[in-house]
């Protein structure tokens, strides 16, 4: 399994509530002004999956990290997490 986890914005101090989980292909969240797709348009390319989880957000910050694991189809792309301000 890999992970990433991305931080927007300067935090001094951050208290991580629970998680929204976005597991299926196009699964979908938004929040204080941000938006999140799990975006996995090309996962029939390979075996495997991945998560996007939606950790923390306010108006002007955002904490999330997505674990994926893949295999078959090496040069294709399966998914990628989609974030972005409305």
């Amino acid at each position: 399994m890999r992970s990433i986890l991305v931080l927007g914005g300067a935090l001094a101090s951050v208290a991580i509530a629970a998680s929204t989980q976005l597991c299926n292909q196009y699964g979908y969240f938004a929040s204080h002004g941000y938006y999140f797709n799990n975006n996995a348009w090309g996962k029939d390319a390979g075996t495997g999956y991945i998560c996007t989880y939606v950790d923390w957000t306010d108006d002007s910050h955002v904490l999330f990290h997505a674990d994926w694991e893949w295999a078959g189809g090496e040069n294709n792309v399966k998914a990628f997490p989609d974030v972005g301000r409305t």
